[in-house]
Formats: C-alpha cells, sequence, structure tokens
C-alpha cells in the first residue's frame, strides 16, 4: 500500500493547481492539503521523499490525539498501520504537549517494522531513545476506545531498569 499512497499523493499535487484542497485518508482518521504534495513543495527527489522520508504518520496512518471523559491526560494513538498490516500504538500521555514526542515515537516504529519487516507484539519491548524503551500491551478491556479494525498495541514509557524489573 506504500506505494498506493505515493501514487495518491503525487496525483493530488497536481489536481492541486486545478483547484484540489485536501487528501483524505479515511482509514487514517487524517487529511492534508493537497498543495503539500507540488512537486516544487517536495523538490526534484519528490517520490524518494515520500516513499523515505514522509512521516507515516502524517497521512499514510494517522496520528490523532483524544480526551476521553472520566480520565485524566490524552489518548495518543495511530489509526490506519494495518493498511500496511502493521498494528497500532496508542499511548495514555499527561497531556496535549507530549504530542510530538509520540508521534516521532510511533512514526519511528512504523517506519522501522515498515522497512525491516519485524513484528511486535503484547510483551514486547523496544528502545526508542538512548534510556527509554516502550513496552507493548494489549488494550484493557474498559479501553474499548482503542478497539479498531486490526490490532492496537499500547505503548508504555518504561527506563532502562524497568526492563526486566518484575
Amino acid at each position: 500500500p506504500l506505494e498506493q499512497y505515493v501514487a495518491l499523493a503525487v496525483v493530488a499535487g497536481a489536481l492541486s493547481s486545478m483547484g484540489a484542497v485536501a487528501v483524505l485518508n479515511e482509514s487514517g482518521h487524517t487529511s492534508l492539503p493537497a498543495g503539500v504534495f507540488k512537486s516544487q513543495e517536495l523538490g526534484k527527489h519528490s517520490l524518494e521523499m515520500l516513499r523515505e522520508g514522509f512521516p507515516l504518520t502524517s497521512l499514510f496512518c494517522g496520528f490523532v490525539k483524544y480526551e476521553v471523559e472520566d480520565i485524566e491526560g490524552v489518548w495518543m494513538r495511530t489509526y490506519g498501520a494495518d493498511c500496511f498490516g502493521l498494528p497500532d500504538f496508542a499511548a495514555h500521555a499527561q497531556g496535549h504537549h507530549e504530542g510530538q514526542k509520540y508521534s516521532d515515537i510511533f512514526n519511528n516504529v512504523l517506519r522501522y517494522l515498515l522497512e525491516s519487516g519485524a513484528e511486535m507484539a503484547a510483551g514486547h519491548t523496544m528502545q526508542v531513545g538512548k534510556t527509554t524503551f516502550m513496552k507493548l500491551r494489549d488494550p484493557l478491556d474498559d479501553e474499548y476506545y482503542l478497539q479498531g479494525p486490526g490490532t492496537t498495541l499500547v505503548v508504555e514509557l518504561i527506563e532502562e531498569d524497568e526492563c526486566n524489573a518484575h
């Protein structure tokens, strides 16, 4: 599907000069202005940039933040990764100010999984910073709002010394 999304982005860029306004990814719960994909905006290596440098969480897999009634903090998650055969990721953050951090983590992990063919599941851990790891779990029964068409894994950030703690 990456090549299909790249083709869609190129067509959107071309159509933007004819009045196209936006590109919508319904399964990713996201959209971007069509003008973002104009060839002059992307440069002469636009196809390579869309394939390798464009953040997956910008359009190909959506990144959404939302508040759940009676729960402190903000849930941040991806949508649409199942189109790539990948899990979606979710994290319970302290607030909206952590959005860029989680978007970057999710994007980097999704890119790694897409390029390497590696798989992740509940119970796995992965280093995402110098001393920071993400520990994965399945959503709890009362986290119904994390359900989606594919697998969603909840990310809990832990420090190195917590990785093997029982």
